[in-house]
């Protein structure tokens, strides 16, 4: 672990506040108490972010946190500086979606970008070349895959072999 201090810690969200303050259900926080315009049993939350994010927050002491932080810090007892989704699912909180991720891995586990035109990650099509398709693949701050090739088919087929290579566990096509 490294000396990250997330905002959680500073605003003094525990493990132990939140086991008093929520109930957990199926990737949801429920309110255990009363108080502030909220019944016990409610959900706690709503989209308090850029709709655009996905992501669910929950505002405590005035502070507003994204659930799925809240949620591992529940069930972990610690926080890490990412906490990545395994599907890719930005509401889909239940604990077993969760993981602890460096930023790279986070990284290397998002979806297709909405301005990717192929949509495919890390394939580029140059008309005016012998082999057109350029697939590319960065691990670790390196690239691991930069070669062109003649059809589209085998630069997937490389960008999909490299990524279960390298990126493991987070490799994901889009």
């Amino acid at each position: 672990m490294t000396d990250y201090i997330s905002r959680e810690e500073k605003e003094g969200i525990t493990q132990e506040l939140l086991l008093e303050l929520f109930t957990y259900e199926d990737g949801k926080l429920f309110w255990n108490t009363t108080k502030a315009g909220v019944r016990k049993g409610d959900r706690a939350g709503g989209d308090l972010y850029d709709k655009t994010t996905e992501y669910r927050g929950i505002v405590i002491n005035s502070v507003s946190f994204k659930e799925h932080r809240l949620i591992f810090l529940f069930h972990k007892g610690y926080l890490p500086e990412f906490i990545d989704h395994k599907d890719t699912i930005r509401y889909n909180n239940k604990i077993d979606n969760l993981r602890e991720a460096t930023r790279s891995e986070n990284a290397m586990n998002r979806k297709v970008g909405k301005n990717n035109k192929l949509g495919i990650k890390g394939l580029s099509f140059y008309e005016n070349r012998d082999k057109p398709w350029l697939a590319r693949i960065q691990h670790g701050g390196e690239f691991v895959l930069g070669e062109y090739f003649y059809t589209m088919k085998e630069a997937i087929k490389a960008l999909k072999e490299t990524r279960e290579k390298f990126h493991i566990n987070f490799a994901n096509d889009g």
